[in-house]
Protein backbone atom coordinates (compact mmCIF):
# COMPACT_ATOMS: atom_id res chain seq x y z
CA UNK A 1 0.00 0.00 0.00
CA UNK A 2 1.35 3.64 -1.01
CA UNK A 3 2.91 5.64 1.76
CA UNK A 4 0.11 8.97 2.17
CA UNK A 5 2.39 11.23 1.27
CA UNK A 6 3.61 9.13 -2.30
CA UNK A 7 1.16 11.51 -4.15
CA UNK A 8 1.32 12.72 -7.58
CA UNK A 9 2.22 16.00 -8.61
CA UNK A 10 -1.30 18.64 -8.51
CA UNK A 11 0.54 21.47 -10.08
CA UNK A 12 3.47 24.14 -10.34
CA UNK A 13 3.09 27.60 -9.21
CA UNK A 14 5.36 30.71 -11.26
CA UNK A 15 5.22 33.66 -8.79
CA UNK A 16 4.49 36.92 -10.83
CA UNK A 17 4.47 39.30 -7.63
CA UNK A 18 3.07 42.60 -9.04
CA UNK A 19 2.83 41.62 -12.58
CA UNK A 20 -0.18 39.81 -13.08
CA UNK A 21 -1.60 41.71 -16.12
CA UNK A 22 1.60 41.26 -18.31
CA UNK A 23 2.12 37.54 -17.11
CA UNK A 24 -1.30 36.76 -18.15
CA UNK A 25 -0.73 38.15 -21.47
CA UNK A 26 2.53 36.18 -21.54
CA UNK A 27 1.23 32.78 -21.21
CA UNK A 28 -1.89 33.81 -23.05
CA UNK A 29 0.20 34.55 -26.02
CA UNK A 30 1.98 31.09 -25.89
CA UNK A 31 -0.88 29.38 -26.85
CA UNK A 32 -1.95 28.57 -23.17
CA UNK A 33 -5.87 28.71 -22.61
CA UNK A 34 -5.59 30.62 -18.59
CA UNK A 35 -8.85 30.70 -16.17
CA UNK A 36 -10.34 34.12 -15.07
CA UNK A 37 -8.48 35.82 -12.53
CA UNK A 38 -9.06 34.58 -9.13
CA UNK A 39 -8.67 36.14 -5.21
CA UNK A 40 -7.95 34.39 -2.54
CA UNK A 41 -9.30 36.09 0.69
CA UNK A 42 -5.28 35.15 2.32
CA UNK A 43 -4.02 37.68 -0.02
CA UNK A 44 -3.27 36.78 -3.36
CA UNK A 45 -4.38 36.46 -6.87
CA UNK A 46 -4.21 33.48 -10.02
CA UNK A 47 -4.47 32.22 -13.05
CA UNK A 48 -4.70 28.70 -13.94
CA UNK A 49 -3.73 26.89 -17.22
CA UNK A 50 -5.39 23.47 -16.65
CA UNK A 51 -4.42 20.26 -18.25
CA UNK A 52 -5.67 16.71 -18.29
CA UNK A 53 -4.76 15.73 -14.43
CA UNK A 54 -2.84 18.55 -13.10
CA UNK A 55 -1.99 22.52 -13.64
CA UNK A 56 0.34 25.65 -13.92
CA UNK A 57 -0.42 28.54 -11.97
CA UNK A 58 0.25 32.04 -11.98
CA UNK A 59 0.05 33.43 -8.50
CA UNK A 60 0.45 37.33 -7.75
CA UNK A 61 -0.56 39.97 -5.19
CA UNK A 62 -4.11 41.16 -4.85
CA UNK A 63 -5.46 44.56 -5.42
CA UNK A 64 -3.71 47.36 -4.25
CA UNK A 65 -4.43 48.05 -0.89
CA UNK A 66 -5.04 44.51 -0.24
CA UNK A 67 -2.94 42.54 2.28
CA UNK A 68 -0.37 40.10 0.96
CA UNK A 69 0.50 37.34 1.77
CA UNK A 70 4.17 36.87 3.74
CA UNK A 71 5.01 33.79 1.68
CA UNK A 72 4.64 35.78 -2.15
CA UNK A 73 6.58 38.74 -0.64
CA UNK A 74 9.60 36.02 0.09
CA UNK A 75 9.56 35.01 -3.38
CA UNK A 76 10.78 36.23 -6.59
CA UNK A 77 9.57 36.26 -9.71
CA UNK A 78 9.79 33.10 -11.94
CA UNK A 79 8.87 29.10 -10.53
CA UNK A 80 8.43 28.86 -6.83
CA UNK A 81 6.17 26.47 -5.87
CA UNK A 82 6.21 22.56 -6.17
CA UNK A 83 2.37 21.10 -5.23
CA UNK A 84 1.59 17.58 -4.80
CA UNK A 85 -2.27 16.73 -4.87
CA UNK A 86 -3.29 15.77 -1.39
CA UNK A 87 -5.81 12.55 0.47
CA UNK A 88 -5.73 12.49 3.68
CA UNK A 89 -4.19 15.65 4.44
CA UNK A 90 -4.39 14.94 8.08
CA UNK A 91 -2.57 11.74 7.59
CA UNK A 92 -0.14 13.78 5.34
CA UNK A 93 0.27 16.49 8.41
CA UNK A 94 0.98 13.53 10.94
CA UNK A 95 3.21 11.63 8.79
CA UNK A 96 5.51 14.55 7.59
CA UNK A 97 5.99 15.82 11.38
CA UNK A 98 6.94 11.77 11.87
CA UNK A 99 9.65 12.11 9.72
CA UNK A 100 11.20 14.96 11.05
CA UNK A 101 9.95 17.69 8.44
CA UNK A 102 8.25 20.77 9.76
CA UNK A 103 4.52 20.86 8.23
CA UNK A 104 2.27 23.08 9.31
CA UNK A 105 -0.93 21.68 10.31
CA UNK A 106 -3.75 21.56 7.96
CA UNK A 107 -5.09 25.61 6.25
CA UNK A 108 -8.08 25.98 4.46
CA UNK A 109 -7.99 27.73 1.09
CA UNK A 110 -10.66 29.43 -1.45
CA UNK A 111 -11.29 32.09 -4.06
CA UNK A 112 -14.80 32.76 -5.74
CA UNK A 113 -15.71 31.87 -9.26
CA UNK A 114 -17.95 32.06 -12.15
CA UNK A 115 -18.63 29.14 -14.36
CA UNK A 116 -18.66 29.34 -17.84
CA UNK A 117 -22.08 30.17 -19.06
CA UNK A 118 -23.61 30.55 -16.29
CA UNK A 119 -23.51 33.67 -13.12
CA UNK A 120 -23.89 32.27 -10.72
CA UNK A 121 -20.92 32.24 -8.49
CA UNK A 122 -19.23 29.12 -6.72
CA UNK A 123 -16.39 28.12 -4.34
CA UNK A 124 -13.59 26.54 -5.17
CA UNK A 125 -11.90 25.18 -1.55
CA UNK A 126 -8.91 23.76 -0.58
CA UNK A 127 -6.89 22.24 2.12
CA UNK A 128 -2.78 23.00 2.09
CA UNK A 129 -0.40 21.15 4.44
CA UNK A 130 2.72 23.11 3.78
CA UNK A 131 6.28 22.96 4.64
CA UNK A 132 8.30 26.59 5.53
CA UNK A 133 10.15 28.01 2.67
CA UNK A 134 14.05 26.38 3.29
CA UNK A 135 12.67 23.06 4.50
CA UNK A 136 13.63 22.25 0.62
CA UNK A 137 16.04 24.42 -1.11
CA UNK A 138 14.91 26.34 -4.07
CA UNK A 139 11.18 27.72 -3.10
CA UNK A 140 7.92 26.33 -1.72
CA UNK A 141 6.68 22.81 -1.55
CA UNK A 142 3.04 21.65 -0.09
CA UNK A 143 0.39 19.04 -0.27
CA UNK A 144 -3.19 20.22 -1.67
CA UNK A 145 -6.27 18.72 -1.34
CA UNK A 146 -9.19 19.19 -3.85
CA UNK A 147 -12.33 19.72 -2.11
CA UNK A 148 -14.26 21.03 -5.22
CA UNK A 149 -11.84 19.70 -8.32
CA UNK A 150 -15.35 20.01 -10.09
CA UNK A 151 -14.39 23.83 -10.18
CA UNK A 152 -10.93 23.33 -11.19
CA UNK A 153 -11.11 20.62 -13.93
CA UNK A 154 -13.40 22.68 -16.75
CA UNK A 155 -13.25 21.30 -20.33
CA UNK A 156 -13.49 24.95 -21.75
CA UNK A 157 -9.76 25.78 -20.06
CA UNK A 158 -8.22 22.17 -20.33
CA UNK A 159 -7.82 22.69 -24.72
CA UNK A 160 -4.85 25.07 -25.52
CA UNK A 161 -3.72 26.15 -28.76
CA UNK A 162 -0.26 24.99 -28.24
CA UNK A 163 -1.62 21.26 -27.65
CA UNK A 164 -0.48 21.07 -23.66
CA UNK A 165 -1.47 17.96 -22.11
CA UNK A 166 0.32 18.40 -18.55
CA UNK A 167 3.59 18.99 -16.70
CA UNK A 168 5.91 16.05 -17.75
CA UNK A 169 8.75 16.94 -15.34
CA UNK A 170 9.91 20.61 -12.94
CA UNK A 171 13.42 21.09 -12.54
CA UNK A 172 15.20 22.51 -9.66
CA UNK A 173 18.75 24.00 -9.21
CA UNK A 174 20.91 23.12 -5.84
CA UNK A 175 24.40 22.76 -4.57
CA UNK A 176 24.45 19.04 -4.08
CA UNK A 177 21.85 17.03 -5.80
CA UNK A 178 23.06 13.68 -4.61
CA UNK A 179 22.07 14.95 -1.06
CA UNK A 180 18.94 17.16 -1.54
CA UNK A 181 17.14 14.16 -3.62
CA UNK A 182 17.34 12.41 -0.12
CA UNK A 183 14.97 14.56 1.55
CA UNK A 184 12.45 14.28 -1.47
CA UNK A 185 12.90 10.17 -0.76
CA UNK A 186 11.90 10.80 2.54
CA UNK A 187 8.86 12.42 1.80
CA UNK A 188 7.71 10.69 -0.82
CA UNK A 189 9.12 6.87 0.26
CA UNK A 190 10.51 6.55 -3.37
CA UNK A 191 13.53 5.91 -4.92
CA UNK A 192 15.41 8.56 -6.50
CA UNK A 193 18.01 7.52 -9.19
CA UNK A 194 21.07 9.24 -9.64
CA UNK A 195 22.69 10.17 -13.59
CA UNK A 196 25.74 9.34 -14.39
CA UNK A 197 25.81 13.38 -14.72
CA UNK A 198 25.02 14.17 -10.92
CA UNK A 199 21.42 14.66 -12.04
CA UNK A 200 19.57 13.42 -9.10
CA UNK A 201 15.34 12.12 -10.73
CA UNK A 202 12.32 10.84 -8.37
CA UNK A 203 9.10 10.09 -9.43
CA UNK A 204 5.87 12.13 -8.15
CA UNK A 205 3.26 9.96 -9.85
CA UNK A 206 3.47 11.12 -13.51
CA UNK A 207 5.74 13.72 -13.51
CA UNK A 208 9.47 13.98 -12.56
CA UNK A 209 11.22 16.06 -10.16
CA UNK A 210 14.73 16.38 -11.76
CA UNK A 211 17.48 18.06 -9.28
CA UNK A 212 20.64 19.46 -10.89
CA UNK A 213 23.30 21.76 -10.01
CA UNK A 214 23.34 25.71 -11.17
CA UNK A 215 26.24 24.08 -13.13
CA UNK A 216 24.81 21.59 -14.91
CA UNK A 217 21.85 23.80 -15.30
CA UNK A 218 23.73 26.13 -17.25
CA UNK A 219 25.55 23.97 -19.18
CA UNK A 220 21.77 22.14 -20.33
CA UNK A 221 19.68 25.34 -21.35
CA UNK A 222 22.57 28.21 -21.90
CA UNK A 223 20.94 31.40 -22.88
CA UNK A 224 17.40 29.81 -21.78
CA UNK A 225 18.12 29.58 -18.02
CA UNK A 226 16.44 31.82 -15.58
CA UNK A 227 17.56 34.50 -13.39
CA UNK A 228 19.59 33.44 -10.10
CA UNK A 229 18.73 36.10 -8.02
CA UNK A 230 16.14 36.61 -5.73
CA UNK A 231 13.73 40.00 -5.09
CA UNK A 232 16.22 41.55 -3.24
CA UNK A 233 19.07 41.14 -5.89
CA UNK A 234 21.07 38.87 -3.97
CA UNK A 235 22.00 35.42 -5.79
CA UNK A 236 20.32 32.49 -4.97
CA UNK A 237 22.76 28.94 -4.28
CA UNK A 238 19.14 26.76 -5.32
CA UNK A 239 16.36 27.81 -7.39
CA UNK A 240 13.17 26.43 -9.10
CA UNK A 241 14.47 26.93 -12.74
CA UNK A 242 12.46 25.10 -15.49
CA UNK A 243 8.72 23.32 -15.89
CA UNK A 244 8.52 20.76 -18.87
CA UNK A 245 4.77 20.63 -20.79
CA UNK A 246 3.86 17.66 -22.23
CA UNK A 247 1.99 18.16 -25.90
CA UNK A 248 -0.13 16.50 -28.19
CA UNK A 249 2.00 18.34 -31.08
CA UNK A 250 5.85 19.81 -31.11
CA UNK A 251 4.94 21.33 -34.60
CA UNK A 252 1.69 23.14 -33.20
CA UNK A 253 3.43 24.27 -30.31
CA UNK A 254 6.24 25.97 -32.10
CA UNK A 255 3.84 27.81 -34.57
CA UNK A 256 1.64 28.68 -31.20
CA UNK A 257 4.76 29.70 -29.51
CA UNK A 258 5.96 31.93 -33.11
CA UNK A 259 2.56 33.48 -33.34
CA UNK A 260 3.33 34.64 -29.96
CA UNK A 261 6.41 36.25 -30.66
CA UNK A 262 8.32 33.91 -28.74
CA UNK A 263 12.44 33.04 -29.77
CA UNK A 264 11.82 29.55 -29.74
CA UNK A 265 15.02 26.85 -28.80
CA UNK A 266 15.81 23.33 -29.93
CA UNK A 267 16.72 21.50 -26.40
CA UNK A 268 17.91 17.74 -26.36
CA UNK A 269 14.15 16.61 -26.23
CA UNK A 270 12.18 19.47 -27.69
CA UNK A 271 11.57 23.09 -27.52
CA UNK A 272 11.83 25.62 -25.32
CA UNK A 273 11.28 29.39 -24.35
CA UNK A 274 13.74 31.48 -22.70
CA UNK A 275 13.44 32.51 -19.29
CA UNK A 276 13.74 36.03 -19.60
CA UNK A 277 10.24 35.87 -22.16
CA UNK A 278 8.69 33.95 -19.90
CA UNK A 279 8.29 35.25 -15.99
CA UNK A 280 12.09 34.48 -15.21
CA UNK A 281 10.92 30.54 -15.76
CA UNK A 282 12.32 28.57 -18.64
CA UNK A 283 9.07 27.07 -20.23
CA UNK A 284 10.01 23.47 -22.23
CA UNK A 285 7.77 21.57 -24.65
CA UNK A 286 8.36 17.95 -25.51
CA UNK A 287 5.61 15.07 -27.14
Amino acid sequence: MPSVTQCPLDHAVISVRDRMDEAAAIFARMGFTLTDRGFHPTGSSNHLMVFERDYLELIGFPPAGRTIRADLLEGPIGLDGLVLKAGDVQAIHRELVARGFPAGTPQPLSRKLTLPGSSVEEEARFTTVRLPRGAVQGGRFYYCRHETPQFVWLAPFQSHDNSALGIASFTIAVPDPTGEITKYERILDTPATIGTDGRARILMGHADLELLTPAALQTAVGSLACDANGFDGRKRDAYMAMVTIKVRDLAAARRALQRGGFSVARLREGIAVPAAEAMNCTIAFVQ
